[in-house]
Order: structure tokens, then sequence, then C-alpha cells
């Protein structure tokens, strides 16, 4: 490797770092629009997350944080798809599938912060239950996209 390949991964490297620190103040927003929409629909709260959530499902994937960037695009896709129905309420079967989104999210956010990728294999089938679950019910696709990994080995 040269020595500017090593230095540029060093700088992306640390780039990552202070995305991972500035997570919760990305995502804290996001978590509290999310559950007050899990107790009351609001299609103004819905669109404010789904602008939100697009942000974090780009710059993830920028960063390097592949999972959440595709965790975040599943719940934008779906909030697109309901935001141009005009729905005024969740059924129960997309109020649970939410519920779980968030679960799920804060998992791989805290696994972010540690400066990790989030791994779905770690849990068995439980994570890919929930996806196929989510997409099912609210009619989208996974995401796949990968984005700089800069030589980081995941953890755990």
């Amino acid at each position: 490797m040269s020595q500017k390949t090593s230095d540029l991964d060093q700088a992306l490297l640390k780039l990552r770092e202070m995305y991972s620190k500035e997570l919760p103040a990305k995502v804290a927003p996001i978590s509290q629009l999310l559950q007050n929409i899990l107790i009351g629909f609001s299609p103004e709260s819905s669109v404010e997350i789904e602008k939100k959530i697009h942000k974090i499902a780009g710059s993830a994937g920028t960063y390097g944080f592949s999972e959440l960037s595709n965790h975040a695009g599943l719940l934008e896709d779906a909030l697109t798809k309901i935001n141009t129905q005009n729905l005024t309420t969740f059924s129960s079967q997309q109020n649970t599938c939410l519920a779980d989104w968030k679960m799920w999210f804060e998992r791989i956010i805290e696994q972010a912060q540690q400066g990790y990728t989030f791994s779905p294999e770690k849990y068995g089938t439980a994570y890919q239950d929930f996806e196929s679950q989510f997409i099912s019910v609210f009619k989208v696709t996974a995401r796949t996209q990968r984005g700089f990994q800069g030589g980081m080995q995941d953890a755990a």
C-alpha cells in the first residue's frame, strides 16, 4: 500500500469516527418523531421524518455504515409511499413494523457509535425476519449499498 493510500485511508477513518460521534444528535429527532407517530399518526411528522431519514440513508453509506444506510432506506421508502398515499393512520401491522424498525435502528446506531458496522448475522435470522416482514407490510424493496469501508474491521 502506498503512503498516499494509507494517508487517505487514515483521513477517511477519522471522518468516519467524527460521523459516528455526531450520530446521537442526528438520530435523536428521528427517534422522537417516530415515537410520536407510533402514539398518534401525523402526516406532518411523517414528512419530517422522511426528510431526516433521507439524510441519514445517504450520509451513513458515504461514511461506511452501509447497514445503517440500508436500514434508514427501508423507512425512507416506506414513508415516501405513505406520504404519497395521503394516509391518516397506520394499520396495527404497520405500527408493529415501525416499532420494530425503531428497535433495530437503535441497535445499529449503538454499534455505529462504537465505530462498528452492524452485522445482521450476529442476530441469526432475527434481523432478516424483521426485514422480510417490513418489506411485505410496506411493499418496499430492500436496499443494498456499500460505502467506504476504510479497511475497518467489524468487531462483534
